[in-house]
């Protein structure tokens, strides 16, 4: 136990005291399962779970004490601030090497209950072959250098972290969705993070502030989606390969995409219905259908972009009413104004889409700095 004495004015003293917990599976902790740490706690408590593969689960818990959930988990923590902290990624490792046959729709990893973690912090341990990975009802959750593996619904869900939620410096594999918030959610922050073949790598819904930055998303059928009225800003982020979009908004989200390399996929962005973005410095190059796909009546602009058409249109716009894009100031990959119109579908070739697309002027190639995601990782980490 470590305790700190703190001397106020007339020599009145104050004890503050937090304990460190060990969970070690060989017997030379205080514990050796997770749980019974957990139940232990106080408030500013840390546990640290040492090298290991844990695998106790607790069946049957009442999510919300009401009887409406009943979900199995093999973390369930209820106590206000606290630390869980591992030896490293491969070193302490919760949840199956394969995922269980007869898991069940809300098999968690971590589940915290709602209003009685106040504040979480997660750190350094992977997570592996579990439905739920970390649901966080906690007003403030950490995630700090972990990695999910094979999570089959969300890894971290921010279901009530109403306060501020950081998930910093993690690795996410085929996963169903990686980071995903619900409407109570806000000013969530995912920064430094790597995700590759996950179905959807980034989900939120509703929720206000959301910060992406300096992270690399590879293969995902929807890299970032918003909607319901989620706004935030993606920045200094590289996206290649996503099925249908990199970035997807809907139902009044708004976004703001700053200093972002997107490759490849159907579409580099596509929004729909109520909302708006504003793209700034970004390049766009190789869609196999549209680099920008607008089915938004609200006001979009992409400006000081770079926009490689890839062989079929750069900009695509569908709206059913009117719609108006502003593209002013763009690089297209050439200074033929003629070929720049060849690529973009909007009322100029049907008048009935009610579209417009202003893109002159146009530029020479814009100068945008891009960071390789090793480059990244050496300003944040030794």
């Amino acid at each position: 136990m470590k305790c700190l004495a703190v001397s106020l004015i007339l020599s009145v003293s104050s004890l503050a005291c937090a304990a460190t917990w060990h969970v070690a599976q060989d017997g030379s902790g205080d514990f050796e399962i997770i749980q019974d740490a957990v139940d232990a706690a106080s408030s500013g408590d840390v546990i640290h779970i040492h090298a290991g593969r844990y695998l106790h689960v607790t069946e049957g818990w009442d999510l919300w004490g009401d009887g409406a959930v009943s979900i199995d988990a093999h973390i369930v923590v209820t106590q206000e601030n606290l630390t869980l902290q591992g030896d490293g990624v491969d070193q302490t490792i919760i949840g199956p090497a394969t995922f269980p046959a007869d898991a069940g729709p809300n098999y968690m990893g971590i589940s915290v209950t709602y209003n009685e973690a106040t504040t979480l912090t997660l750190r350094d341990f992977g997570m592996e072959n579990v439905r739920w990975g970390v649901y966080g009802a906690s007003p403030y959750l950490n995630v700090i250098n972990c990695q999910f593996v094979g999570i089959g619904t969300k890894a971290v869900h921010l279901g009530h972290a109403e306060e501020q939620s950081l998930i910093s410096d993690c690795e996410f594999y085929e996963c169903g969705g990686g980071v995903s918030g619900s409407s109570w959610s806000d000013n969530i922050e995912v920064r430094n993070g790597f995700f590759e073949d996950c179905y959807i790598s980034m989900e939120f819904v509703g929720n206000e502030n959301v910060v992406v930055d300096n992270c690399e998303i590879n293969g995902s059928r929807l890299a970032i989606n918003l909607q319901q009225g989620a706004n935030g800003v993606i920045r200094n982020t590289t996206i290649t390969d996503s099925d249908v979009a990199s970035i997807d908004t809907s139902l009044g989200a708004y976004v703001e995409v700053r200093n972002c390399l997107i490759e490849g996929g159907q579409a580099g962005v596509f929004f729909r219905g109520f909302g708006g973005s504003y793209i700034e410095e970004c390049t766009f190059r190789d869609q196999t259908y549209a680099a920008a796909y607008i089915s938004s009546n609200d006001p979009n602009t992409i400006t000081d972009c770079n926009i490689y058409n890839g062989g079929l249109w750069s900009v695509y716009c569908v709206g059913s009413g009117d719609c108006y894009l502003d593209m002013r100031g763009n690089y297209w990959g050439t200074d033929d104004e003629a070929q720049i119109q060849t690529w973009i579908y909007d009322s100029n070739d049907d008048p009935d889409r009610q579209c417009t697309v202003d893109y002159i002027p146009y530029s020479n190639v814009v100068s945008i700095e891009q960071k390789s995601w090793g480059e990244v990782k050496g300003l944040f980490r030794e």
